[in-house]
């Protein structure tokens, strides 16, 4: 099977590129790379900072499994098995895959080829992109939906789309391609927003790109690193909102956004610094049945804090929503309640 994607010099390049610009205290560049399964879904693979060679695993390189000699998610983890740091991110969940069902993780006993995995055979997939120049797969039908984008980018030209392949379609809303629909499958994701910017500037896809935020003590590999396994991330649509998200007993230790907390009386605390007017601030809640919006602040003005008690139960959590009047959204990564 001929190998599209990549070359092994290309990723030679990519490497030494993300060594020579990466400077501590001004720019971090991580290596990293998309794995782009057709039929399983496509994730963006990153490596630590002490991976100075890691390797490159392709889509569709001696697949047992796959469709068409695709790699699965558990080959892809079987691959990288000699890889001591390393994050996998579902990217792009919205589409439907070769099959519509986008594949979460690793099959088990106890989850079989139900396409959500078992989050317990992977723990090297801690984010997810909850947004990006594609629109938001936080759940079906959103704001920024995958299918709709901006009617004036070249990309929904019916030419530019026949020559670029380029035919984005939603998947089904029963599908379970969404991130609330793996959060509640049981996968502890962090959240970011990505750009994937694969054509020039001006053969833009259909929004904006997004940004990832992220709680670090120093801007280096290391601290960004550090930030990102422990997943205090936020995603928004490419506007620099920036958002803390902690929760905990009233008078005791609290955590931040990605952390776990106890079940029990919980005080959930929010401060949200944005770019223009703010129309809400919502913290949306999985009650282990379904999601709603637990609490709602309408501010008036850029900024907002919030302060919010609740009782949490094991397998319930948290996340923060933000809409500004401009459109713009930000999340912040969950809390779970163990």
């Amino acid at each position: 099977t001929g190998i599209a994607g990549i070359t092994e010099s290309e990723w030679v390049y990519m490497k030494a590129l993300a060594d020579t610009y990466d400077q501590p205290g001004t720019f971090t560049a991580f290596k990293a790379y998309e794995w782009t399964s057709y039929f399983y879904g496509h994730r963006n693979v990153y490596f630590g900072p002490d991976e100075a060679d890691p390797p490159i695993v392709h889509h569709n390189q001696d697949s047992d499994l796959g469709k068409d000699d695709e790699l699965a998610p558990a080959e892809l983890g079987d691959a990288l098995g000699g890889v001591t740091d390393y994050i996998a991110i579902p990217h792009s969940t919205a589409w439907p895959t070769g099959d519509t069902n986008y594949h979460w993780g690793p099959d088990s006993d106890e989850h079989p080829h139900d396409h959500y995995g078992d989050p317990g055979l992977w723990p090297n997939q801690r984010l997810v992109e909850l947004y990006s120049t594609h629109g938001s797969s936080e759940h079906h039908d959103p704001e920024y939906a995958v299918d709709q984008g901006r009617p004036e980018a070249p990309t929904n030209d019916p030419i530019a789309k026949d020559i670029m392949g380029y035919n984005i379609r939603q998947a089904p809303e029963n599908s379970g391609n969404f991130v609330q629909d793996a959060l509640r499958a049981g996968w502890r994701f962090g959240f970011i927003g990505s750009s994937d910017m694969h054509y020039l500037s001006h053969i833009d896809q259909a929004y904006t790109h997004g940004i990832a935020g992220v709680r670090a003590a120093e801007l280096s590999r290391e601290g960004i690193w550090q930030g990102l396994t422990t997943r205090r991330t936020w995603a928004t649509t490419g506007v620099r909102i920036v958002l803390h998200f902690s929760a905990g007993p009233s008078a005791g230790e609290r955590v931040p956004m990605g952390g776990e907390v106890s079940a029990g009386p919980t005080e959930l605390r929010a401060r949200v610094f944005g770019t223009a007017d703010i129309d809400f601030v919502q913290v949306i809640k999985f009650d282990g049945a379904d999601y709603h919006v637990a609490h709602e602040l309408k501010p008036k003005g850029p900024d907002a804090e919030l302060t919010w008690n609740d009782e949490g139960s094991a397998g319930q959590f948290w996340y923060l929503k933000v809409r500004q009047a401009d459109g713009a959204y930000a999340w912040a990564s969950p809390i779970w309640v163990n």
